[in-house]
């Protein structure tokens, strides 16, 4: 996709948000997170329009994810990982955030 569609379709999902209270408000929520700027709380928005229909943070943060399960086995005792159940979208742009500002900054 040329580098002008791709600003285009940036402009407006920018205008949408800018033009729609709700939106607006949920995105100035998202950026005051340590780490996530304007374009993750933008995609975030496009996964999860409306955070008030989750009744806890715990079960947004279920929803993006990032729930922990523990793997048992009669070698394995109490390893625990990132279960794959969620948006593995949300997931995998709040997991790889760090990193991308990393390699970024040491370029």
């Amino acid at each position: 996709m040329p580098e002008e569609q791709i600003e285009a379709i940036e402009s407006e999902i920018e205008s949408h948000i800018d033009n729609t209270p709700k939106l607006r408000k949920q995105r100035k929520l998202f950026v005051r997170i340590p780490g996530i700027g304007e374009p993750t709380a933008n995609a975030l928005l496009a996964e999860i329009p409306d955070i008030h229909r989750f009744s806890s943070v715990r079960k947004m943060v279920a929803y993006a994810g990032f729930v922990l399960s523990e793997r048992s086995s009669v070698t394995l005792r109490g390893q625990t990982r990132l279960s794959k159940v969620g948006s593995t979208r949300i997931r995998k742009r709040l997991f790889f955030q760090p990193f991308l500002g990393s390699a970024i900054t040491h370029l």
